[in-house]
């Protein structure tokens, strides 16, 4: 959380004082020219945030983390703190330009109030979710013109190609496919053409880029560790790792080590979790033999008369 509001605050003064990343400048290319990327949610004439973490997907991945912690109430209750650091990151996510985060954290939302509560509030909220969606789909609020945009553009175009090169993969020799080419072999593999060709060589999709470069072995691992995570995670280790999860399919962030890091975080603390204990379903009785330990899983729930 506090990573989290200093970027937000540093890429505030990127925007409105320094107009480039405070401390690392921005990334370039081979011939010299910077790395420049527009905010398609403030338009082409804002520039995309980024902070110090390196790109504004790394920067909003973070954002994403913080905001659900902040959802999930366990941390901040306060609400005069609460509510003021809630309305920063939104912001820290505004600037940041990154219309996949706001899709991430609308999916973990989503799955957290309608998996993560008693049975009772699951239907209530799955009722309000789907009229909400309903509401959407007749009335528009201007949405398909925002897909129109999004899906004519060049972030999402990448991303396409990408999933339509998988089957590419398909054709490396039975080693290479099952335990990849090797950290960092992407350039090699456009090369080859078993990836994308459309002249911009990133990938932009964790899960393409572990079948690339640690085969399927790998892309099993990976699977294995979200699914156990979200299973066994509470409600805010599974909102988060199914926001982390959604992200992976517009960016390849586990080659950034802070987002890597971040993400088997997630991992270790979701599997070793129990919702018995940690989840928003443990309301021990009152009436229990030992009350004492009742009162303080309720207290630190936010179960409080």
């Amino acid at each position: 959380m506090v990573v989290a509001v200093a970027q937000t605050l540093i890429a505030f003064i990127e925007l409105v004082v320094t107009h480039i990343p405070i401390l690392w400048g921005y990334g370039r290319y081979a011939d010299g020219t910077e790395v420049k990327l527009a905010n398609p949610l403030l338009g082409p004439e804002i520039v995309r945030t980024q902070g110090t973490m390196g790109h504004p997907i790394v920067l909003s991945t973070l954002l994403v983390i913080a905001v659900l912690i902040i959802i999930d109430g366990g941390t901040i209750r306060t609400r005069w703190i609460k509510y003021p650091i809630f309305g920063l990151l939104a912001f820290g996510l505004l600037i940041s330009g990154t219309r996949s985060a706001f899709v991430a954290l609308a999916i973990a939302v989503v799955f957290s109030s309608v998996l993560h509560v008693n049975a009772r509030d699951r239907w209530r909220n799955l009722i309000t979710v789907l009229a909400v969606s309903g509401t959407l789909l007749i009335f528009d609020f201007g949405i398909r013109q925002i897909w129109a945009d999004l899906v004519g553009s060049g972030s999402y175009t990448n991303r396409a190609a990408a999933i339509s090169a998988l089957p590419g993969l398909f054709n490396l020799n039975i080693s290479r496919l099952l335990l990849g080419s090797g950290f960092g072999s992407e350039n090699d593999l456009f090369q080859a053409g078993y990836l994308q060709q459309n002249g911009f060589r990133i990938v932009d999709n964790q899960l393409v880029t572990t079948i690339a470069t640690n085969g399927l072995f790998g892309f099993v691992i990976l699977i294995a560790l979200i699914t156990v995570g979200i299973a066994k995670g509470n409600s805010l280790f599974g909102s988060a790792l199914v926001a982390m999860g959604v992200m992976m399919f517009s960016f390849d962030y586990l080659r950034w080590p802070a987002i890597a890091f971040l993400f088997f975080i997630l991992v270790a603390l979701g599997a070793g979790s129990t919702r018995s204990d940690l989840g928003r379903d443990a309301r021990p009785h009152a009436g229990s033999s030992n009350k004492k330990n009742a009162d303080l899983v309720l207290a630190r729930e936010g179960y409080v008369a």
